[in-house]
């Protein structure tokens, strides 16, 4: 486009109520080891009270940069659109506001790129302490003072004021902030390190790249967010419009490869989300992706309060492609979505328990799943997609199929004999 000006990235950067934090951020970013003018940093303030703005205009950046104010706080997938719609790069990097990047983070990032079509993940579970706050939870406190446990620099606990620094900025200047970052110590993140022990960096034979699509430390071509959409506006409180913009990106091509080298640090701070948030997004998450096309979703949502390990989950979703591919079994997974939709509802949702119609629309397709079944198992070596099947119909529904099936494979052979 005529008088558009090409630049090889825009960091966007989302910031809510954390001018502290985002300071921090800006004075790593000066430490970059990328010295190219093609980039912008784009700073989107998400209706701060807390003088964010003022702030971020006044800072003094290394890069070209745009502060960008939202009147109201409408979500970070509408503050982080906000400043897509305004990025000029080719490539996009998300960053929040509350990361602290290393050196070569943005070199880094613009590197990877050298193949189309890619989402490149960089380390997301590096933890920071940058500064005390009161309202932090018990388990942040435990874990502040784990990470002073050895150091001869550990604070005056009792006399620490609300937000009082921990980290100096110098310690940002210099890079020495690394040496008191960390890894996050939750089921979660040892579960995602156990599939890259497994499938490695490019996630070969893992099903479910979309689920290290984390905005923290990503980027990803602008023009295959354009594309797909964008994040989805009407996810306004914590959580998952990072999954909903990742898988749409994977299904609509990109490769995930994770870069565990490319090293951004989040600056802890009290938890700004409830259990009901994440509850109502998950929520509407899985009705928004009610298709057995993404069945993957409904999947992982759900892969907790099944009781699912990560290797259950891949060897599942591989299973429910496969059957995608075959065609013809349209109906077996429709039942299979139905059966997982309404474990979540019952567990999430129970006013919405639909059990009684799925109970009366799964007995009338008894004969047609039967047959699905024994195809699927016989004919294509499935194991675990079909014996999942099964087991949501028998404890949601008391349906048995695996006694029909085996009921029928032995009135068969019986047959046969005859």
């Amino acid at each position: 486009m005529e008088g558009r000006v090409n630049l090889k990235a825009s960091i966007v950067i989302p910031s809510y109520q954390a001018k502290e934090r985002l300071r921090l951020n800006l004075i790593a970013l000066n430490r970059q080891t990328y010295g190219g003018e093609d980039v912008e940093v784009i700073i989107v303030d998400n209706g701060s009270t807390d003088g964010t703005f003022e702030m971020a205009e006044a800072f003094p950046l290394k890069y070209p940069k745009k502060v960008l104010r939202v009147a109201r706080n409408r979500g970070i997938a509408f503050g982080r659109n906000t400043g897509i719609r305004a990025a000029s790069g080719d490539l996009l990097i998300f960053h929040d506001s509350d990361m602290i990047a290393g050196d070569s983070f943005l070199s880094q990032h613009l590197a990877a790129h050298e193949e189309r079509d890619l989402v490149v993940c960089g380390l997301s579970w590096k933890r920071i302490y940058t500064f005390y706050y009161r309202d932090f939870a018990p388990d942040q406190l435990e874990a502040l003072h784990r990470a002073y446990r050895r150091r001869e620099d550990a604070p005056d606990w009792a006399a620490l004021r609300d937000r009082q620094q921990l980290i100096p900025d110098q310690a940002v200047r210099d890079g020495r902030w690394a040496e008191n970052a960390f890894d996050l110590d939750v089921d979660f993140v040892k579960g995602l390190k156990q599939i890259l022990r497994e499938h490695g960096p490019e996630l070969t034979d893992y099903s479910l790249a979309w689920r290290f699509f984390i905005t923290n430390n990503l980027s990803v071509a602008r023009s295959k967010v354009l594309e797909v959409g964008l994040l989805d506006e009407s996810i306004r409180r914590y959580g998952f419009e990072d999954y909903d913009l990742g898988i749409r990106l994977y299904k609509a091509g990109c490769r995930v490869r994770i870069r565990q080298d490319i090293v951004s640090a989040h600056q802890e701070h009290p938890v700004n989300f409830s259990y009901l948030d994440m509850v109502s997004n998950m929520n509407y998450i899985c009705e928004k992706y009610n298709s057995i096309y993404f069945i993957d979703m409904v999947l992982v949502c759900g892969g907790d309060m099944m009781l699912l390990s990560d290797r259950q989950l891949n060897a599942i979703n591989q299973e429910v492609n496969q059957t995608l591919a075959l065609k013809g079994f349209e109906e077996f997974l429709s039942v299979y979505l139905a059966l997982l939709q309404l474990k979540r509802r019952q567990v999430l949702d129970p006013p919405s328990d639909n059990t009684a119609e799925l109970y009366a629309a799964v007995a009338g397709k008894i004969p047609a799943l039967i047959r699905d079944l024994a195809v699927l198992q016989r004919q294509y070596g499935m194991t675990e997609l079909p014996r999942h099947l099964c087991h949501l119909a028998k404890c949601l529904l008391n349906i048995d199929l695996e006694a029909i099936l085996l009921a029928n494979g032995a009135a068969r052979n019986n047959s046969g004999e005859a």
